[in-house]
């Protein structure tokens, strides 16, 4: 199944009811090892075939093949079941976008990862389709992730995809941009405590993928830009943002990125790219971005 942990099998060479039986194992995260496999068992399972098992995204209905469940003298047939709660994977959401070259208003076939912001194991590989530019994911609803837009010639695009209350669809809009002097792109996944420039262990997937985007064009240079919000004095947030950019250079220094590349700057509250008469605008004015300030 889609949620990476619960495994839905037919086999002849386990115990079973009848010929082909559906059997279930769940992987443990902790020691990444499957439990011992369980017969779904009667009535789902019958005396003859049963395979070709598949779940919904909600993980309440299930859909599979048998020739045993009715007498019909048809073979077999695809059923619908409710599926009951123990046999149940987790519940799964969708991920959609279309990724857009900026500059020219045109769809653009680009990599997409989505990974765990927790320990940043990516649960998701794909290219956008090269004529729409729509991408779609498929993905457990109890994480937070993070995800990466590149293309050999553009800036990165990153974002996330939070927890939600149900398996409701997210499409996103995303805007290359072609790499040039002074191209600048947000690091959404950068985190910082509050009132703090430590940064937080959900950080370290978009910096290592930073690191790896200076090493795939080695003529680019970047400066690191720390902004906040207009809560507070202008210069105590000066300062704030200039720590905030010089732990992620120093991060980059640390992982070797040759101090001849990068920069770092603070600029506190001064280049606003939303209004901070609101929360959610305060929230993105609250940002770590790249220039390119050599190419």
């Amino acid at each position: 199944h889609a949620d990476d942990k619960t495994l839905y099998f037919s086999p002849k060479g386990h115990p079973g009811l009848g010929g082909y039986d559906i059997y279930y194992s769940h992987r443990d995260d902790k020691n990444n090892e499957w439990n011992a496999p369980k017969n779904i068992g009667y009535p789902i399972n019958t005396h003859r075939d049963e395979m070709g098992f598949c779940v919904n995204a909600q993980g309440d209905k299930a859909y599979l093949s048998s020739n045993g469940i009715l007498k019909n003298g048809r073979g077999k047939d695809i059923y619908e079941i409710d599926l009951p709660e123990e046999l149940r994977p987790e519940r799964m959401e969708f991920f959609e976008g279309k990724v857009w070259n900026a500059k020219e208003n045109r769809p653009l076939q680009a990599k997409i990862e989505v990974y765990k912001l927790e320990n940043e194991k990516v649960v998701f590989q794909s290219v956008s389709d090269e004529m729409t530019g729509e991408f779609q994911a498929f993905l457990p609803i109890s994480e937070d992730y993070g995800y990466s837009v590149t293309k050999k010639g553009f800036m990165p695009f990153s974002g996330q995809l939070e927890r939600q209350s149900d398996n409701k669809k997210e499409a996103k809009a995303v805007n290359m941009t072609a790499i040039s002097i002074g191209a600048v792109a947000p690091l959404n996944n950068i985190f910082f405590d509050f009132d703090s420039n430590t940064l937080k262990k959900e950080s370290f997937g978009e910096l290592k993928r930073i690191i790896r985007f200076l090493a795939e064009n080695p003529k680019a240079n970047i400066e690191l830009a720390g902004h906040t919000d207009s809560i507070g004095s202008r210069e105590y947030n000066i300062k704030l943002s200039e720590r905030r950019a010089k732990a992620v250079y120093d991060y980059m220094i640390k992982h070797g990125v040759p101090e001849d590349r990068i920069s770092y700057k603070g600029y506190g509250p001064d280049l606003p790219i939303a209004s901070n008469e609101t929360d959610e605008g305060r929230a993105k004015n609250r940002r770590t971005e790249i220039r390119i300030t050599k190419y």
